[in-house]
Parts: structure tokens; sequence; C-alpha cells
């Protein structure tokens, strides 16, 4: 059974990374920060406007295994997904905004990964980026070997990110706001910008869109006036009471403005839930 699997990596590397910081001394520090906002940190999927578009008539946010089903269809060999084993995933970080090329984007409640306990996984990194910039120790014969032995179960991965947090670090803080860790930890990866570092998540299949874990939207304000299904979007969304997010960016998008909204967002809404500074 792959938890069995997920549970045993997040064990070992939960403890390797706490022997890294201390030298087997002990117990790593940890604070009431880090354990809160590890635990509440929202999941998000970014994408473009085209996509954004799709997924709500949709009705979902569709792996592409799924959506190659539905137009029964072949994904071919050389895809990235088909070759690291994830084509069925659909993609999320446990942080703000991380995917540049994107303009639009949702926002999931962590709640999520408690219905996915099962069949969901994370990794302290993302995925693709094994295949393209990130290195990872020669030790792993390829991509997908590595993957295989740092997948981690749903949601336990969150107490690696917690350890994270808390130690690599300069403070818990850092990691949401995309400011680089100030050691590189134990995972031997180097390269790439901040995705090496961000905690991914895999769904099975699809994620149902007009559901309870729904926490916002993000969208370029011309470009939900302008689309009639993006505004019923919107108006969803306001009578279910999921925030909504209109970006001053054109209509074909500006990265770092979403990904600054989502930040503010995130600091308005779970920094001061609660959580000691």
């Amino acid at each position: 059974m792959s938890r069995k699997r997920w549970e045993s990596n997040l064990n070992s590397h939960c403890q390797r990374l706490n022997d890294y910081m201390t030298g087997s001394t002990g117990l790593a520090p940890q604070s009431d920060r880090a354990i809160g906002l590890s635990k509440r940190i929202y999941l998000s999927h970014a994408t473009t406007v085209s996509g954004f578009s799709k997924s709500w008539q949709g009705g979902a946010l569709i792996s592409a295994a799924a959506l190659a089903r539905k137009m029964n269809t072949t994904l071919p060999s050389n895809r990235l997904e088909v070759r690291m084993g994830t084509a069925d995933s659909v993609f999320l970080f446990a942080a703000p905004f991380r995917y540049p090329d994107t303009s639009c984007g949702f926002l999931f409640a962590p709640t999520l990964e408690e219905e996915r306990t099962v069949d969901g996984a994370a990794s302290p990194f993302d995925s693709g980026g094994l295949d393209r910039n990130i290195t990872f120790p020669k030790e792993y014969a390829t991509a997908p070997d590595f993957l295989y032995q740092h997948e981690f179960p749903l949601p336990e991965h969150r107490n690696y990110l917690r350890l994270s947090m808390e130690n690599l670090f300069s403070r818990p803080e850092d990691y949401i706001e995309g400011v680089p860790p100030k050691d590189a930890g134990c995972l031997g990866l180097a390269g790439g910008d901040s995705r090496r570092w961000t905690h991914e998540v895999r769904i099975p299949d699809r994620i149902l869109l007009r559901g309870s874990h729904l926490q916002a939207v993000f969208a370029p304000r011309s470009l939900v006036s302008a689309d009639p299904q993006l505004e019923e979007m919107f108006t969803w969304c306001k009578d279910s009471g999921v925030e909504r997010i209109y970006l001053d960016a054109p209509v074909d998008g500006d990265f770092e403005k979403l990904k600054a909204a989502c930040v503010t967002y995130i600091q308005a809404t779970l920094y001061n839930e609660g959580i000691n500074v």
C-alpha cells in the first residue's frame, strides 16, 4: 500500500532533518508560530486565463490522465508527467502561488488534504522540477527514483514542513513570503527557484471547485468583467462565502501581482489567526 511507504518515508526524513539540525543530540527547535502556519497554510493552484475559465466551466481541476481518458486519447510517453509517474495527479502547492507564467489562481483550505489521506501524496519540492532544472543527488538513478523515496502522506507531510519552516528559514514566514532558506537542508537538492523547497501536494484525478474547500479565487478585474463565465464564478463565490480577489493587472496576466496578492491574503488571514508570534 502506498500510504505505508509514504509514512515510512516521512518518518525517516523527519528524523534525518532533526538529526541534521541537532547532530543527533535531541529534538530540533519548534515554535507555536511554525506549528500554526504549517498546519493552516492553504493549497494553491495557479493557471492561465484559458485554464482558469475552462476549469470553472468544467467544475473541476482535472489531471492530465483524466482529461486524456475523457477525450479518449493517450498521453505521449515523453510527456513530463508520464515520465515522472504523476499524470493522474492535480498539482497544488502548500504555499502561495509559485508557478510562473500564470495569471489566475485558486486557493483551497487545508481540509482538502483530510479527504484524500488514502490516495493523495506530497513531496517537499516540485516534482516536475526534478526533470528540468532541480539537481538531485547522484545516488538516485532517475528523477522518478528520487521522487519515490520522498513522497509523504497527507496531511502528515506538514510535520516535515513545520520542521523546515522552523529550522531551515530565518523565520517561519519566510517560507510563505518566498524568501530562500538560510540552510539548504539535507535533501541534497540544488538549482531551480523557490519550487525547490516548496511542498507539492498531488490529488488524484480531479478536485471539485464548487465545494466546501475552495477558499479564494484570484483573477484580473478586467478579465472577470469581460467574461460572463467568470462573472458567474465570482457571483457564485460571493454567494458561497468564497473570497474573491480582483487583480489590477492586464488580462494577459502578471504573475508577480498574482503572487503578491496571494501573500497579502495569507498574511491578512493566517498571520494573526491565533498563532503566536
